[in-house]
């Protein structure tokens, strides 16, 4: 029986696990016009954070995803994700509250008042307190695709260094027009991020742009291999390198 053939246009994080999961049971053309994990993917941090938001709500459906994520890791060589957990400092007094009940409803979560929290983790400024989170951690995006792709072009996957223009569904299936080549397939997974907005076909979509800003900063001698990353009103993610600094916060800008 011949194989269907899929087309994913991006080789980010996204089209990186939607290929790796197609290339199980499909022909998988990937389609990138600049490296892989050359946008977002690269300057993202990669944290993996169960408990979400001021309200420190339990992400839906984080036990599977973080299974998902060993599973995907190990698929693609295993090394790229590190569990050391989440520390979410209060922003406030008065949230500080909302946090320490949080505590007490599940079980991977840990109260730490202000000195306690001083005294476990000296590098972290947390006047009012924080909340361990016992699982979670971050992945290292940049490794992972380029691991994954590898992975994915041994089962025979082609990663074709070509854009998507456009794309037009007939009876065969679907042609999709790069600006390399057209190439013929029976399904597109589009992966393609921010270029989202750049393509005809998805401008109807109720999509809209987020911007965000990371730095990468040198590693202070001593913070420990194993320190968790922290989540607060901005983020901290040690890697093996350096620190990953950021915030996801600008709906509107030019």
């Amino acid at each position: 029986m011949t194989q269907d053939t899929v087309v994913v246009a991006g080789a980010g994080l996204a089209g990186a696990c939607a290929a790796l999961v197609l290339s199980r049971t499909h022909r998988v053309i990937v389609l990138e016009p600049a490296a892989p994990a050359a946008g977002a993917s690269r300057a993202a941090a990669g944290l993996a954070n169960p408990f979400m938001g001021r309200r420190v709500k339990r992400a839906w459906r984080a036990s599977e995803a973080l299974d998902a994520l060993r599973a995907f890791d190990e698929e693609a060589g295993g090394g790229h994700l590190r569990e050391t957990g989440v520390l979410r400092p209060a922003p406030s007094t008065q949230l500080a509250d909302g946090f320490r009940e949080r505590a007490g409803e599940h079980d991977r979560l840990d109260w730490l008042g202000a000195q306690a929290a001083a005294e476990r983790w000296p590098l972290v400024r947390a006047p009012h307190g924080l909340l361990e989170v016992g699982e979670g951690g971050s992945v290292d995006l940049p490794g992972f695709v380029e691991a994954a792709l590898r992975r994915v072009t041994w089962r025979g996957a082609e990663v074709v260094p070509a854009g998507l223009e456009s794309w037009q569904a007939d009876s065969d299936g679907i042609l999709a027009r790069t600006d390399q080549d057209d190439f013929r397939a029976n399904h597109l997974v589009l992966a393609v991020g921010d270029g989202a907005h750049t393509l005809a076909g998805m401008s109807g979509l109720p999509l809209h742009r987020v911007k965000g800003q990371t730095l990468r900063l040198r590693r202070p001698p001593d913070l420990p291999a194993d320190h968790p990353a922290v989540s607060g009103t901005g983020y901290a993610v040690p890697t093996e390198a350096d620190v990953v600094v950021g915030s996801t916060f600008e709906h509107a800008f030019e």
